[in-house]
């Protein structure tokens, strides 16, 4: 019998989300966690994160607002299909590259919808896939 591993990143909601619903398709870090220990193309496990977003993580809503998400469509990025849960692997995404954008505030409206975010943190991997578990 053989098993598969792969690699696993927590994600705060609804960030977790926003990338297993193919919406948010760069990660953004503080740190290069993903640097040099994810390759390009390589499977990696999605866990959702129990804990509330932190404060200093801005809520995605106005990054979505200006790529011309209606208020229903923002609802259903930002939501887990079900049976889907916080506290679980919930899907896989295949990545990109990985690589440092900058400490400069992002001004870019295109990478701020790709990030959901309007400052994103500085170390992006790019989402190339998404998808969900069929359970978690």
């Amino acid at each position: 019998r053989s098993m598969l591993r792969i690699k696993v990143v927590s994600l705060s909601m609804p960030y977790a989300a926003l990338v297993l619903n193919g919406v948010q398709t760069i990660m953004s870090r503080d740190k290069p966690v993903l640097l040099g220990s994810v390759n390009e193309g390589e499977l990696l496990a999605i866990h959702v994160g129990k804990r509330p977003l932190p404060k200093k993580l801005e809520s995605p809503e106005e990054a979505l607002i200006v790529a011309d998400m209606s208020e229903r469509q923002i609802k259903a990025a930002m939501k887990l299909r079900e049976p889907h849960m916080p506290g679980n692997i919930c899907g896989v995404v295949r990545v990109g590259k990985s690589y440092y954008y900058g400490d400069d505030p992002c001004d870019d409206p295109e990478l701020q919808t790709q990030n959901c975010m309007m400052n994103p943190a500085p170390w992006f991997t790019e989402v190339l896939e998404a998808g969900y578990l069929e359970r978690p």
